[in-house]
């Protein structure tokens, strides 16, 4: 036998953490749809175009005026549908407004396309939020958090409007962002422990022990599973013999 020698050995252990906690903001995605009033003709609905979110603007030029709400949609793809809510922060900002005393409201709409739907849908849903000052804050509440765990792995829809959409100064942008703390349960893994040789005979690449137990490595490699949490202890087997003549160490 040839007297080579090749040190490829080692002892390890793995530690597969348990469940992690994440926080992370979604910022809603806005469709603006508008109630539109020509001088001349008759109203009708239409996504918007005068620059404003919610509320009344009327615009000279176009001889016209919208009265505008908002759908907002949050991705929530990323969020497991295993995943545990802990808590759930929706943050809001209003700007570009004319009447700081002007308040708005929040409902819980469903996923509707077309303008005249959205308009509708947003009026006639029920309220999530009322009452909403025209400024910057953060509100909470335990039908949001059912909200957001009904729409794991989905997205989720809220609409806006002004509580003075009658009144022509009621005009302002919005902005709309959901901040949630969410736990992932621990899982099982898929792991294949191999040796880089092939052993004396050519049917297997030696033995590994694995977890205290003395394994026959196939050539595929040997794969088992193991749930996060648990520690996983490998070692080698030294020396043992490979199938081109050499010491393996």
């Amino acid at each position: 036998m040839k007297t080579h020698r090749l040190i490829l050995f080692f002892c390890f252990s793995l530690v597969f953490f348990t469940g992690q906690v994440f926080a992370a903001d979604f910022r809603g995605s806005k469709t603006v749809v508008a109630y539109v009033q020509p001088n001349q003709g008759n109203p009708y609905y239409a996504y918007g175009t005068f620059g404003i979110d919610i509320g009344y603007k009327y615009v000279s030029e176009a001889g016209e005026s919208e009265t505008a709400r908002t759908k907002f949609t949050f991705d929530l793809t990323t969020i497991p549908p295993n995943a545990e809510i802990t808590s759930v922060q929706l943050s809001y900002y209003a700007y570009n407004y004319a009447n700081s005393s002007y308040k708005f409201k929040m409902t819980q709409i469903g996923n509707y396309n077309s303008p005249q739907e959205i308009w509708q849908n947003i009026g006639q849903a029920s309220s999530l939020f009322t009452d909403v000052a025209y400024a910057s804050g953060s509100l909470n509440s335990g039908t949001l958090t059912s909200m957001v765990n009904s729409s794991k792995g989905s997205y989720l829809y809220i609409g806006a409007l002004s509580q003075n959409e009658n009144n022509s100064d009621s005009r302002a942008n919005l902005d709309l962002t959901l901040t949630i703390q969410f736990s992932v349960p621990p899982a099982t893994v898929k792991i294949t422990a191999d040796n880089n040789f092939t052993a004396s005979g050519g049917t297997n690449h030696g033995t590994m022990v694995i977890d205290g137990v003395n394994r026959t490595i196939p050539l595929t490699g040997y794969t088992f599973q193991k749930t996060v949490g648990q520690t996983l202890i490998l070692s080698a087997n030294s020396p043992q013999n490979d199938n081109q003549g050499h010491q393996r160490i």
